[in-house]
């Protein structure tokens, strides 16, 4: 076996530093991995240097062989980022590309279309930008604006999977096609949670054809997050409000894919009904919502071993009712391929007389049968079966139906969720015949102290290695926790846990220099609104929906005394090393929210041996929290917990909070006199 010190010796010599003895460990064992094609799951605390053990390895060996391919999946854009900029200092020969969703991505049509929307001078900048972009990334296209886009101006241009259509641009000039094309040719590709789901769904239908090409190694690196953002992004929402939409848009363009049949001899009659049958799918489905109970909210039913959490319509009986309109699925969607490429060469011809009255007619007669496409896609996966994960009714298994209201433009809308419990069905294949690695500072199930629970709900082999590192850091002297002694007056707000006036006054004694980390959104603004009236003497910045993360986390590291008010998308992905953070405060203990989904994945992963899931789940979150600040090993932070459910010692949060505490071997204390003198100093 290679030998870790003399194959990253050049590397860290082009870096100017050496490695640690830790991150030593965990590249030897990556070695070993990629020269075993074997498994590995190793937990590597903060600061081990996890992206270096990674790459020195995958690109020693891909520039030996020029054959061999890798992915790397990360939960965030951020650390694609992180990842890249690695590779580029690196100074490596090897092919190596990021891939994101279209949505990341300038779309031609969504920008000419919405151009009244946009404004002029951002318009007139970016039209002239598109011909010299090389990716047409959002962070492209910001740098050469030398200014930042709002999330709603992004989405006026960039693309959108569900209404993307080919048709709309020539797919050689689609930005998210060809960073699809550049990263299958890539040796190395640094992609995300999302993309690589949606590999995964297209390895199940066809092992050979994956969305990212063969790869010889998967690395996942924040491991701990890929089964809920997995379980996320397999989940299907199916809402009233989205039927009608679909429904609208499709009638619209369906008399103008009609009106090019005859340009499009292949298309036949046949098809054409197939549209009609489609039509009348989409208003069966509306009927479906139509007939539900009136009045019921919060509606759940779980096929097999669990019951209804509370009086719902019986969905079961319902759903294997509609199921015999589901039929002509597996005839639509081919046949609407059929019509597809059939458009697709009626609008070149079209294009190519110079038919311009016709190749409009054309185009969005194609654009209607994209999206049908699209809409038959989400159905097929919804309502039908893919590796026993999601609706099978003739088994049914671990989906769990979920009918409920949910607020969109101030209204009540219906909506059917369907959520797969369990993804390692799904996922097992993917790890075998190739090396893999799973590594994340938290892999260990704290209940459990071991990595049976992350192999379990990703169907990770049993037999891989295991490795378990410990922190470069003296963490009982660097971190400190600061447990509130519930004295003082809870906010005004249903459901907050901590006193705004205790927050206050940790803030002006550690002169800002704080991260202050929300699980709600309306504690974040209470404590806004607060502060906007009675200001404190430091820069603060207050997350926003709609506000550009990146930004915003800049603006804090850039200013020393300045003060960060986030919600959960902080939790993780994020660090801030040196003098920017003192504190890290949590105004409440970031339980799951219990609801009914949460509470039948509790029940469905006691039934596999797992009975503290939902402590888990919660401890492993705030793990991750308290890791924002411990960079390197001169940081010295407190970590301030604010829940005053803490002092309740037969609370679920006082027994999970020191249980974590002592499991991460930190020092914790409840004398606030002491902190603040601490952070004054």
């Amino acid at each position: 076996m290679k030998n870790w010190l003399e194959i990253s010796q050049s590397f860290f010599d082009t870096l100017g530093y050496s490695p640690r003895d830790q991150q030593s460990l965990l590249g030897q064992s990556i070695i070993d991995t990629i020269e075993s094609n074997g498994h590995l799951i190793a937990e590597a605390p903060t600061g081990v240097g996890k992206s270096l053990s990674a790459l020195i390895p995958l690109l020693t060996k891909m520039t030996e062989d020029s054959e061999y391919r890798a992915l790397i999946i990360t939960p965030t854009k951020n650390l694609q980022k992180q990842y890249i900029e690695d590779i580029e200092s690196l100074k490596t020969k090897i092919s190596y590309s990021s891939l994101m969703g279209k949505e990341n991505y300038i779309c031609h049509a969504q920008f000419r279309s919405n151009k009244s929307k946009i404004d002029d001078y951002v318009f007139e900048r970016i039209s002239k930008m598109i011909p010299k972009l090389k990716e047409g990334s959002r962070a492209e296209i910001e740098e050469n604006l030398n200014m930042r886009l709002s999330d709603n101006e992004w989405k006026l241009m960039s693309g959108q999977s569900q209404r993307c259509s080919d048709s709309s641009c020539a797919p050689e000039n689609c930005f998210g096609t060809k960073a699809v094309r550049v990263a299958r040719e890539s040796q190395l590709v640094i992609t995300n949670s999302a993309m690589f789901r949606v590999d995964v769904d297209m390895r199940l239908d066809d092992p050979e054809e994956g969305y990212l090409g063969k790869r010889d190694c998967i690395i996942c690196d924040e491991a701990h997050l890929l089964e809920q953002d997995y379980i996320s992004g397999s989940s299907t929402d199916l809402s009233e409000w989205e039927i009608n939409d679909n429904i609208n848009r499709i009638n619209k363009g369906i008399q103008s894919a009609a009106n090019v049949f005859s340009m499009s001899p292949t298309v036949t009659t046949t098809t054409e009904e197939y549209l009609v049958d489609f039509q009348s799918l989409l208003y069966k489905i509306k009927d479906f919502y139509l007939e539900r109970e009136s009045g019921s909210r919060g509606e759940c039913v779980i096929k097999e071993n669990f019951i209804p959490t509370n009086s719902p319509i019986d969905l079961q009986n319902k759903m294997l009712d509609y199921e015999e309109h589901l039929f002509i699925l597996d005839d639509i969607i081919p046949a609407l391929q059929t019509i597809d490429r059939n458009l697709d060469d009626g609008l070149q011809a079209a294009i190519d007389s110079h038919a311009k009255g016709v190749a409009k007619t054309i185009r969005k007669g194609k654009t209607s049968v994209h999206t049908m496409k699209s809409l038959a896609h989400t159905l097929k996966k919804a309502f039908s079966s893919k590796n026993g994960t999601f609706v099978d009714f003739d088994v049914p298994k671990n989906v769990v139906f979920r009918f409920y209201p949910s607020t969109k433009d101030r209204s009540i809308k219906s909506v059917f969720s369907i959520v797969p419990l369990d993804i390692s069905s799904q996922l097992a294949p993917i790890w075998q015949d190739r090396a893999t690695v799973l590594m994340s500072a938290t892999l260990r199930d704290i209940a459990t102290d071991d990595f049976s629970y992350v192999k379990t709900s990703l169907g990770y082999p049993e037999y891989s290695q295991e490795l378990v590192l410990q922190s470069v850091f003296d963490l009982s002297q660097q971190q400190v926790f600061y447990l509130t002694d519930a004295s003082e007056t809870k906010v005004d707000l249903p459901g907050a846990q901590f006193s705004y006036e205790e927050l206050r006054s940790l803030l002006e004694a550690s002169k800002g220099r704080s991260l202050v980390l929300f699980t709600a959104m309306k504690e974040l603004e209470y404590v806004r609104d607060k502060l906007i009236i009675d200001p404190l003497p430091y820069p603060m910045y207050f997350q926003t929906n709609g506000e550009n993360k990146d930004y915003l986390t800049q603006k804090f590291k850039d200013e020393e005394d300045s003060i960060l008010f986030a919600s959960r998308s902080y939790f993780q992905g994020v660090n801030f090393p040196g003098p920017t953070l003192s504190q890290v405060i949590l105004c409440k203990f970031p339980l799951l929210g219990y609801n009914d989904l949460t509470m039948n994945q509790e029940r469905w992963w006691k039934g596999r041996g797992f009975p503290k899931w939902y402590n888990s789940q919660s401890m492993f979150s705030f793990q991750q929290a308290v890791g924002r600040g411990i960079r390197s090993s001169s940081d010295k932070v407190i970590v301030s917990i604010l829940d005053q459910r803490i002092t309740s010692p037969h609370s679920r949060v006082c027994q999970m909070t020191k249980k974590a505490i002592e499991y991460m071997g930190s020092g914790a204390m409840t004398d606030k006199n002491y902190v603040e003198m601490f952070l004054r100093a």
